[in-house]
């Protein structure tokens, strides 16, 4: 019986761009600038040879087939349509990065609480950015509230309940 190369390709593909996702999002959340000579990885397909091949945005997996756009979910803490659709579905993975994500969240929420100034615009970024990976898209709000206005108490009290919720939510579909 013969191999079903194309098979084996398409599963290899769909292996590689999970771990560039990973790869990806790991850097993000530990502040990591992806050294210029591995950029082409995050940003390439697997070819035949063993090669990288650069290709468009548009032809990334994270957008819907047919290249449309979706708005974000806001009815959930966490838009698990949006983070479906960055994982290919596979539940593992999404598992995997929420559980990053609660770790992550948690010690940034803390460190908000304890800094002043630029050190707090700069984790609230932080969190921005990683909530709206995963599709946490009303506490990303609630962290670009921060950022923007890093002295306002009130900002910060809305992001303990949002944390909180988020936390909750992601407990509940990991059961």
């Amino acid at each position: 019986m013969e191999p079903d190369f194309a098979e084996m390709y398409k599963s290899l593909n769909i292996r590689l761009t999970r771990i560039k996702f990973v790869f990806a999002h790991f850097a993000a959340v530990n502040g990591l600038s992806i050294p210029v000579r591995y950029r082409h990885f995050l940003s390439g397909r697997a070819q035949g040879n063993g090669t990288m091949a650069v290709i468009r945005t548009e032809e990334v997996v994270f957008g819907l087939p047919g290249g449309e756009t979706s708005p974000p979910a806001y009815k959930r803490p966490v838009d698990l349509v949006h983070l479906a659709r960055h994982t290919l579905g596979d539940r593992e993975l999404e598992r995997e990065i929420l559980n990053l994500f609660i770790h992550q969240m948690a010690e940034l929420s803390e460190k908000l609480k304890l800094s002043i100034g630029e050190e707090r615009r700069n984790l609230a970024h932080q969190l921005k950015g990683s909530a709206r990976g995963i599709g946490a898209f009303q506490l990303a709000d609630c962290a670009e509230s921060i950022e923007d206005n890093p002295d306002k108490p009130a900002p910060l009290k809305a992001l303990a309940g949002r944390v909180r919720e988020v936390r909750e939510y992601i407990a509940s579909i990991n059961r």
